[in-house]
């Protein structure tokens, strides 16, 4: 389905959350190029997968089409149309600004997160207050269905590029910035 991964925490595939949870802990920030309808829809598709969170407090997209006459869909989404040329750092940064959670989530755009996941990512911060970052795996890519990390729902800690530090998402403190 043109490119779209899905993403899934190891660990408990459900999370009760405790009434007493503060909700809107996650923002995430988006980058996207809108260049065609397929591109917008594609970014739309990730943004409603994050929306269905209800620890996600704001969502904001950062576009790199400047001429985009569309808006995106989504009471928590704030569209960010910089004026400057794209720079990946630089237009993460003008988003991150914007983040006021204790958690930031950088999703590539054509990715769509699994129900639960969101709230998997954050209850394992809370169980470890040294963890300072996650990237959540996907099962169906190669490096993390074969050899690399068994079925064993457990967090594996290290910094080895793309295996522990998976770059089509991410999410960490805001604290770290």
């Amino acid at each position: 389905e043109d490119g779209i991964r899905d993403v899934a925490v190891t660990g408990v595939q459900t999370c009760a959350l405790p009434i007493s949870a503060n909700l809107e802990r996650v923002d995430v920030i988006i980058l996207s190029l809108a260049k065609d309808d397929i591109s917008f829809e594609r970014t739309q598709r990730c943004i409603d997968s994050y929306l269905k969170s209800p620890l996600v407090t704001r969502v904001y997209v950062v576009e790199s089409n400047k001429q985009l006459e569309r808006q995106y869909s989504g009471n928590k989404v704030e569209l960010i149309i910089p004026n400057e040329e794209f720079n990946y750092n630089r237009f993460y940064n003008i988003a991150l600004e914007r983040c006021t959670s204790e958690f930031v989530m950088g999703p590539n755009n054509d990715l769509i997160i699994h129900e639960n996941c969101i709230e998997n990512l954050v209850k394992e911060f809370d169980n470890n207050q040294k963890i300072d970052s996650l990237c959540p795996i996907d099962k169906k890519w190669h490096r993390h269905s074969k050899m690399y990390l068994p079925s064993d729902n457990k967090v594996y800690f290290g910094y080895e590029t793309s295996l522990h530090m998976f770059g089509c998402v991410f999410i960490c403190r805001r604290s770290i910035f």
